[in-house]
């Protein structure tokens, strides 16, 4: 399936399997922004190192908010849970792949990081 778009005018929609074409006129509007929402970007916390057998390390450069941190194992029970902690020991936990999940505070959004315990 094949779409284009013009700034103004006709747009059309080709099937090629049945080869049949649709039309439809249309003119695109330019709207000022309302709102932003402010987007966590996965590199903004760092969790090292990875794979550990000791301690996870959470570097947090741009000063979030965070609320808490959370950490699942592959059967999802929560194996740990907190508030910000720079460093989480894990020597205790079984070998295995783990979910960091960590949420900012004021945010819908949380960064989750998978983790390999050694």
């Amino acid at each position: 399936m094949k779409t284009e778009y013009k700034n103004e005018g006709t747009f059309s929609d080709v099937n090629n399997r049945n080869g049949r074409w649709f039309f439809s006129d249309f003119k695109f509007a330019e709207n000022s922004t309302l709102s932003l929402n402010e987007n966590l970007v996965d590199t903004d916390i760092l969790v090292y190192p990875n794979p550990t057998s000791d301690k996870i390390n959470i570097k947090n450069d741009k000063n979030r908010n965070i609320k808490s941190i959370s950490m699942v194992n592959v059967l999802g029970q929560t194996v740990y849970k907190s508030g910000f902690k720079s460093q989480i020991p894990v020597r205790n936990l079984n070998k295995g792949i783990y979910m960091i999940k960590i949420d900012v505070a004021g945010s819908a959004q949380s960064i989750t990081k998978k983790i390999i315990v050694n």
